[in-house]
């Protein structure tokens, strides 16, 4: 049986690929949230294929301690899911609000995806690190207004393209790619999305089961077409 790692699992997208995951039957899932505790509606999925483990990807000791807790042990796909949205615009953003979205959006997806590289050369086939992006992040399609969030995912972006291009270079069979999730229904839209996470999750499993090793480094929209960067 595949294992499967997800970050951010607590609620929306996350909790999402989480059922979506157990409900195939054929993954073991790794679940992580900043608070497991509070996590209640992912505890109450536990079952024998599940487990739920702590993760705070602004801290990079608990990235440290996550992959400590998994030294040794197979993971074939990496869904960095976390994220944060902070609304800002040209008058009211500052240095806290780009720090802190980027620790999340795109620094800590990094570290975990060094921290978790042993786990995934485990396995004789080829594994994947998914990072959940967003539209917003594409240059070509910025338009005004939240800027923390938006070159956030940019980074994002570029860390997934230099990432592939490093696993390449050091010949390691692991694809990594870039997700659009769509304008998705989620706490962090205030419920204004025009899709619901389940039916994202469902498109964008699609587009990861069919990503090849020579996908690796491209940007995709969950209804499987490449995005610009």
């Amino acid at each position: 049986m595949k294992t499967v790692l997800i970050t951010g699992s607590n609620r929306g997208i996350g909790l999402s690929f989480v059922k979506n995951y157990l409900s195939s039957g054929n993954w073991s899932v790794i679940a992580t949230a900043r608070d497991i505790h509070r996590a209640q509606e992912l505890n109450r999925l536990q079952n024998g294929r599940l487990e739920v483990l702590e993760l705070d990807l602004a801290d990079e000791k608990s990235i440290c301690n996550l992959q400590s807790q998994l030294k040794g042990r197979p993971i074939h796909l990496l869904i960095n899911n976390s994220g944060i949205f902070i609304q800002d615009s040209l008058q009211s953003i500052n240095q806290s609000m780009f720090i802190d979205q980027f620790k999340v959006n795109s620094i800590g997806p990094l570290l975990v995806a060094k921290a978790l590289l042993q786990n995934l050369t485990i396995s004789s086939e080829t594994t994947k690190i998914v990072n959940i992006s967003s539209r917003m992040g594409s240059i070509e399609d910025a338009s005004v207004d939240y800027y923390g969030y938006r070159a956030s995912k940019a980074a994002l972006n570029m860390f997934t393209k230099v990432l592939s291009n490093d696993l390449k270079k050091i010949n390691l069979n692991i694809c990594a790619i870039a997700l659009h999730p769509g304008y998705v229904r989620t706490d962090m839209t205030a419920g204004k999305g025009n899709i619901p996470p389940e039916e994202s999750v469902a498109k964008m499993v699609k587009v990861i089961e069919e990503a090849e090793i020579k996908s690796s480094g491209s940007f995709f929209h969950l209804d499987g077409f490449t995005l610009p960067w």
